[in-house]
């Protein structure tokens, strides 16, 4: 049987390095909220800027935070990004909206007005049904829930919805800094000094941040975010997604990082005091959560052999390919649980899903046959004690979708 050459991509050493990169995120608006098994943002600015030219769209099917599209937005690209949890598109949508000098009017004023307040919870709690504030609210510590309650009331004072959605934002950061994954408390003046020093410092970050975005690609800063398309929804039987233009298609790059098979993340959830878990995200960012983890995570992580997984991941990436130049490159970050057979798992969901890999060209030691491996920073305390196990490693797969003539699947646009 005749061998199947292999294609090989010459790397520039700017991507490996930002592949390597073990730096904290701390510019806004990358910072204001750490989505779970995130990348940092030097990794797909240098892919992007390396293998996409301006006005390109660049796509991520697994959007989580907006990481991708900031930096797209940022290289003069456009940007279209998926997710099936609308805690993500919230976060992504928020993190790619502009603000104007008058939002920061607005905002200025708004915590003028709350500077001297107690926190307290409001007389007649108006969010959600009681059967809702139940369940977003289990296992939430009593001051976080009273300073939760008190900051949404208030967050309904802004008159713009895009200044509520930045305040929601940051009261995600501040709930995520004070409660996920530690085993200490924090006061109602605490966390009230924390919301009104990260509402003000990030303010002008997030500004500046989004206002040389737009002056780099020529737009007034209320014109940005027609640059980018967040949708909530499965990336499963996209190729007929109708909110992305036809005028920006096709995609000629994906940069993602999909649910990793058989690793424990929490996309959904805070983790309290141990491993309790309280959907508080979802209430503080005024969205629905009514699914477990395997509905973030392509199926249950301890399904024998992860058959739903992978054949999810088939119908993801099937449905991409009507989305995609037929020359466009996929790069995707992906941790396993049990590498010696979920790599080769993966690779064969990708195979029949009509794409073939391509290989890192590079003498560098972090590539392995082919492909970039990292160890993965900032994981979490029950992560960290388990030590350097599989799941500590990350890979950088590419692929190219295969022509249809050699027996890809094809869908029709």
């Amino acid at each position: 049987m005749k061998a199947v050459a292999r294609e090989h991509l010459v790397v520039p050493d700017a991507v490996v390095q930002a592949v390597l990169s073990q730096g904290k995120v701390e510019e806004a608006p990358h910072n204001l909220y750490n989505y779970p098994a995130r990348f940092a943002p030097t990794f797909p600015h240098e892919v992007i800027k390396a293998f996409s030219r301006k006005g390109e769209l660049v796509l991520d099917p697994f959007c989580g935070g907006g990481t991708t599209l900031l930096e797209a937005m940022r290289l003069k690209r456009r940007a279209a990004g998926m997710d099936v949890s609308s805690l993500a598109a919230f976060i992504a949508r928020a993190k790619t909206t502009p603000l104007s000098v008058h939002d920061r009017y607005a905002i200025d004023a708004w915590l003028n007005c709350m500077g001297d307040e107690e926190p307290a919870a409001p007389a007649v709690d108006t969010w959600g049904t009681a059967e809702e504030r139940e369940h977003y609210e289990r296992n939430c510590p009593e001051d976080a829930k009273v300073f939760f309650k008190w900051a949404v009331d208030k967050v309904t004072l802004l008159p713009k919805p895009r200044q509520q959605a930045f305040a929601r934002l940051v009261l995600l950061s501040v709930g995520q800094w004070a409660l996920d994954c530690k085993s200490t408390t924090r006061s109602l003046q605490e966390l009230k000094g924390e919301y009104f020093k990260r509402l003000r410092a990030s303010f002008e970050a997030y500004f500046d941040f989004l206002t040389a975005a737009a002056d780099a690609n020529e737009l007034p800063r209320c014109r940005l975010a027609s640059l980018r398309r967040v949708i909530n929804r499965d990336a499963e039987a996209s190729e007929d997604e109708g909110r992305i233009p036809k005028t920006w298609l096709p995609a000629q790059l994906v940069v993602t990082s999909p649910p990793y098979p058989g690793v424990h993340v929490v996309y959904h959830r805070w983790q309290v005091r141990g491993r309790k878990e309280t959907p508080a995200p979802f209430w503080l960012a005024n969205q629905r959560d009514g699914a477990g983890a395997s509905f973030y995570m392509l199926g249950s992580r301890h399904e024998e052999n992860l058959e739903t997984y992978f054949t999810r991941l088939q119908g993801v990436y099937a449905s991409l390919r009507a989305l995609l130049a037929e020359n466009a490159l996929v790069f995707q970050l992906v941790a396993f649980s049990k590498p010696s057979w979920q790599l080769d798992a993966f690779l064969g969901a990708m195979e029949l899903a009509g794409y073939s890999e391509v290989y890192v060209d590079s003498d560098a030691d972090c590539v392995v046959d082919g492909r970039i491996w990292r160890y993965v920073p900032g994981r979490k305390w029950y992560a960290r004690t388990q030590g350097k196990i599989p799941a500590s490693k990350e890979v950088l797969l590419i692929h190219r979708p295969l022509p249809v003539a050699a027996g890809g699947p094809t869908i029709s646009a």
